[in-house]
Formats: structure tokens, sequence, C-alpha cells
């Protein structure tokens, strides 16, 4: 899991989240309001596919989304809590076909688990 959690207010320009995941080198930010907790999340993946079915307008340098987060959030998400053993995160992943899933803790993200973070445990494991 990773455990430096960026979130991202519903309420910025989906390029700020863009950018925000390139500079980070990041695909899933969680989408939180103040207390509200995880709402839901928004991808890199999420968004280029938006702009290639052409579900986001774009400014005049012809491909910056000029929407909000909350506008191209994903809001139905699975969520898996701190304790929940590795063999159930790995079986909803595959199940639900998502490449990473938040970790909340009493509504709030403190994490992030993906596959990557998975493979990389998985990989100490066999070498320990």
């Amino acid at each position: 899991m990773t455990r430096e959690v960026i979130t991202i207010n519903p309420d910025l320009n989906a390029k700020v989240a863009v950018d925000t995941m390139m500079d980070r080198g990041i695909h899933i930010l969680p989408v939180s309001k103040g207390e509200a907790g995880v709402s839901g999340i928004v991808t890199l993946h999420h968004l280029r596919r938006q702009l290639m079915l052409n579900d986001l307008e774009v400014d005049r340098s012809g491909n910056v989304p000029v929407q909000t987060v909350r506008e191209s959030m994903v809001y139905f998400v699975f969520k898996v809590k701190p304790d929940t053993p590795l063999r159930d995160v790995i079986a909803l992943m595959d199940k639900q076909r998502v490449r990473a899933l938040p970790v909340v803790d009493q509504g709030q993200a403190v994490g992030v688990v993906t596959r990557g973070d998975i493979l990389r445990y998985l990989l100490r494991l066999e070498r320990a």
C-alpha cells in the first residue's frame, strides 16, 4: 500500500488531477472534500478514455480538460480497510477488474493499494 495518499477536491479542474498524477507518477486519486471522506476516484485511464470519446471539452490549446473533477470522477468505488487480508484485496481487484483500490479508515483515505504494490510485495516474499 502506498501510504502517502494524495486526495483531490471534487471542485478543482480536471486538469489539476491530470497534472498531479503526471507529476507524481501515479494513475489514481481518491476524491475527498474535507471531513466528507472518500466520495470517489479519478484515474488517468478514465480521463484519457473520456478525451478519446470526446466526452471532455477542451480549451483553446486543444487538449486540456475544462471540467471539474466531480464531472470526471467515478462515484461507485470499491474500497478496502487497512486490515483487509491481501487475499481479499487481490480477489476484489480481480473480480471488479480494477488496478487500484483506496484504503479507507473511518471514511478517510489512508492509502492506495495497486497491482504494482502487490507484485512488489510478493517479489519481496519470494526473495526472503
